[in-house]
């Protein structure tokens, strides 16, 4: 044991060797006997702040500036603190005064540029990031911290751009190749995400959640790429590290749906949910699994639990009228808006037929460049792209619970139920000239932008038999 004299100095030799727990009781000591000794509150704040003790940490690098008012790192520390602890304006009061006093600090810019990440500021931590690495361009987590802003903006390859940076330059290279190999699977690289998975597995270091999260991880990928059975070994040795885990069971059913093992999924998916009633992804894809079983009544009413994200309550909020929930629509007036994307509402505004059938007057709100498609629909109902309807109607609904609160037991097979107007027809016949052979049109991604948009896109490459095949004229429909 070192002279009392030492031991300051002994706590942050244990601080730098991860002895957070032994370097919190030095410093304690140290500050019994001598509480006016700044730099041993800073190592104790520092230790407490790794142990995620936040309230120890702040306490201790106020009480550093107390003594020192102008101790950046002490500063620094405590935005940090103070981040954790979602005390987010002061955080960012901390780190505007260490810029006014040292404007090229490039960790508080870093800071800021996490902090305005968290609040979902992107551009303004892009400029605190690109600024910190202006000034330090071998910053490694400046790097690292821009890919999380790239890819909260879903601009993956920028994203993984900066995730390569940072490992080149030896920043934290077990996260960094992690976020790379998610970037990798949203870009459907799924052989580099692969290999990336298995460099972390092959040095899995003693943590169960790490493990969890790295077999679980591989095994979407084995998904992505078809090998279903190396996915189910995979996530249920995850599963085995964590046996009443509803997300990881989720992931096992989806895994099955995916592999046509449906009726094992719905099994799994009903022992998911019997842990997690309330998990709105789970709800959601067990109701994809019964609609393709054929499920119908059951599935469109658990599909109604997409309803309670925030994003649709604050959509319906916005929409007149009341909420319909099946109530007599004879001499009432429905709203009917649209929650999703173009293709749900192609596929789902067949339902208005039904709808027709027993309701007074109805507007349905669509997307402006749906509106003349959507139009050819033989209904006597009002189009109109925006909610300021008049008169005020009774009530509203989304168009994708109608199914549900038409209690229908089958797919609705109206077709042809939308029509290309004539003069488009005339034009398009015009520029293609006669017909000599079948014609199709192909589209092979859906929006970039969308968060799954690797699971439900395609390589152009892909269609190589089909556009080769001589028997048919092929057409790119693709934008972008």
């Amino acid at each position: 044991m070192p002279t009392r004299a030492n031991l300051s100095d002994y706590g942050f030799i244990l601080l730098n060797l991860g002895e957070y727990n032994e370097a919190i009781s030095i410093f304690q000591i140290v500050i019994t006997e001598s509480p006016e000794q700044p730099e041993a509150w800073l190592g104790l704040g520092k230790a407490k702040l790794a142990t995620d003790s936040v309230v120890g940490a702040i306490e201790a690098f106020q009480r550093v500036l107390f003594y020192k008012p102008e101790f950046i790192e002490a500063k620094i520390n405590l935005s940090v603190a103070l981040r954790k602890a979602n005390r987010l304006s002061e955080a960012r009061k901390e780190l505007n005064e260490i810029i006014k006093l040292e404007p090229k600090n490039v960790a508080a810019q870093n800071n800021i540029g996490i902090l305005e990440t968290k609040l979902a500021n992107y551009m303004a931590a892009k400029v605190a990031f690109l600024t910190a690495i202006e000034l330090a361009p071998d910053y490694a987590d400046a790097h690292y911290n821009l890919g999380n802003v790239y890819w909260c903006e879903m601009n993956f390859q920028l994203s993984s751009d900066c995730y390569r940076k940072s490992i080149e330059l030896e920043g934290d290279k077990r996260a960094a190749e992690y976020n790379l190999a998610l970037c990798n699977q949203k870009l459907r690289n799924f052989n580099g995400a692969l290999i990336l998975f298995n460099k972390l597995i092959d040095s899995l270091p003693n943590d169960i959640n790490e493990e969890i999260r790295l077999f679980n991880g591989r095994g979407n990928i084995y998904r992505d790429l078809g090998k279903f059975e190396d996915a189910l070994s995979d996530i249920d040795r995850a599963i085995s590290l964590s046996k009443s885990n509803a997300s990881l069971l989720g992931n096992k059913a989806l895994t099955l749906l995916h592999s046509g093992h449906v009726n094992q999924a719905i099994a799994i998916y009903r022992e998911a949910l019997d842990l997690d009633p309330e998990h709105a992804d789970l709800r959601s894809n067990f109701s994809q699994a019964l609609l393709i079983s054929g499920y119908y009544r059951e599935g469109w009413t658990e599909f109604e639990s997409r309803l309670i994200s925030q994003n649709l309550q604050e959509k319906r909020g916005k929409i007149p009228g009341v909420p319909w929930s099946g109530e007599d629509l004879r001499e009432k007036h429905l709203v009917v808006w649209c929650e999703q994307g173009y293709g749900d509402v192609i596929q789902f505004i067949r339902f208005l037929i039904p709808l027709s059938e027993v309701a007074h007057q109805i507007t349905f709100v669509c997307p402006t460049r749906l509106k003349s498609l959507l139009g050819s629909l033989k209904l006597d109902v009002s189009l109109c792209d925006n909610i300021d309807i008049y008169p005020l109607p009774d009530f509203n609904v989304p168009l994708m619970s109608l199914p549900h609160l038409l209690k229908l037991e089958e797919i609705l097979d109206p077709s042809p139920y939308l029509w290309a107007k004539p003069f488009l027809v005339e034009r398009w016949a015009s520029i293609l000239g006669q017909a000599k052979k079948p014609r199709i049109g192909i589209n092979w991604q859906g929006n970039p932008h969308y968060e799954w948009a690797h699971q439900r896109s395609l390589s152009l490459s892909d269609l190589r038999t089909l556009i080769i095949d001589e028997r048919y004229q092929i057409f790119s429909l693709h934008q972008g």
